[in-house]
C-alpha cells in the first residue's frame, strides 16, 4: 500500500458542508476499490482540508480508475464549492505487501485478516494483493460485496484471535463451508469470478484438529474429494480443491 495526502483546496471557510463533500469524494474512492481504509484522518489547515489515505497502487487515485460515484463527488467539489483535489504521494507503506505486478495470473484467492487493510483480492500466483478496481466490469462499479464480506470477515477472525467473547462463534465462521460468512464468500467469489474470467479460490481457516494425521485425512467439505496438497502453497494453505475452487491449512492449533 501507499500513504497519500489529499488536501482539499478552497478560498473560503472549511464549512461542514465541504468537510461532508470532502468525505463523499473518499468514501466514493474506498467503495470504488481506490482507497483501502473506510475510516482517515481529518486536519483543517489554512489551504482548506487534509485528509490521509492508503491506497492499494501509486496510481490508484488516478482517474482513470475512478467509477462514476468518484466523478460525481469530485464535480460536487469542484462546481459547488469550488475546490481542488489535490494528491501528494507520501511514500509505499513499508508495513504492507507490495501490488502483484504479474503480467497473467492463472487465478485469484479471496483472502484477508484482522490485522490488514490491504485489497482482499490477491493474485493465486504471487498472492500479492491486487486493487478491487482491477476487477471492476465493464460498467461503472461499487466492490460493496467484497468490502462488506471483508469487514465481516475481519469481525470473526478478531472474535477468535481474542479468545473470549465469541472465540468459538467467529472459529466456525471462517472455517465451516456452509456458515453465512462462507457463503457471502463464496458467492463473492462467483462474481468476481465471472468478471475475472479465472477462477477465484475460498480460504477456510481451520482452527481447530486432532492432530497432523487426522487433519492430513480431511477431504475437501463439499465434494469430498482428496485435495491434500504435496507441497505448502504459498507458505499458508495445505489443502486446495480445484473443482470447487476452495483452499483451506491443516489445524493451526497443531503449530504445524
Amino acid at each position: 500500500m501507499y500513504t497519500f495526502e489529499v488536501l482539499f483546496r478552497v478560498d473560503g471557510a472549511v464549512t461542514e458542508d465541504v468537510v461532508v463533500a470532502a468525505s463523499s469524494l473518499l468514501s466514493a474512492w474506498y467503495k470504488s476499490g481506490q482507497i483501502c481504509a473506510p475510516t482517515w484522518p481529518l486536519a483543517k489547515v489554512s489551504e482548506g482540508l487534509k485528509a490521509f489515505v492508503s491506497t492499494p497502487a501509486a496510481d490508484a487515485l488516478d482517474p482513470d480508475h475512478a467509477n462514476r460515484y468518484v466523478r460525481d463527488a469530485a464535480a460536487t467539489l469542484a462546481t459547488r464549492f469550488g475546490a481542488v483535489v489535490e494528491q501528494l504521494l507520501l511514500g509505499h507503506d513499508p508495513e504492507s505487501a507490495p501490488e502483484c505486478v504479474c503480467e497473467a495470473r492463472a487465478g485469484y484467492i479471496l483472502f484477508t485478516h484482522y490485522l490488514t487493510v490491504e485489497s482482499p483480492l490477491r493474485c493465486a500466483d504471487c498472492f500479492l494483493p491486487l486493487p478491487l478496481y482491477a476487477a471492476s466490469p465493464p460498467r461503472d462499479f461499487e466492490h460493496l460485496d467484497v468490502i462488506t464480506w471483508a469487514d465481516d470477515y475481519k469481525a470473526c477472525d478478531t472474535l477468535q484471535m481474542n479468545t473470549a467473547v465469541g472465540e468459538r462463534f467467529g472459529e466456525n465462521q471462517l472455517g465451516q463451508f456452509d456458515s453465512a460468512l462462507s457463503r457471502k464468500g463464496h458467492e463473492t467469489c462467483r462474481r468476481l469470478a465471472e468478471v475475472l474470467g479465472k477462477p477465484v479460490y475460498y480460504y477456510l481457516h481451520r482452527a481447530r484438529g486432532r492432530s497432523v494425521t487426522s487433519e492430513r485425512e480431511r477431504r475437501c467439505p463439499n465434494c469430498n474429494q482428496a485435495w491434500l496438497l504435496a507441497q505448502r502453497l504459498h507458505r499458508r494453505f495445505d489443502f486446495q480443491c480445484d473443482n470447487c475452487h476452495l483452499l483451506s491449512n491443516i489445524a493451526s492449533s497443531l503449530g504445524t
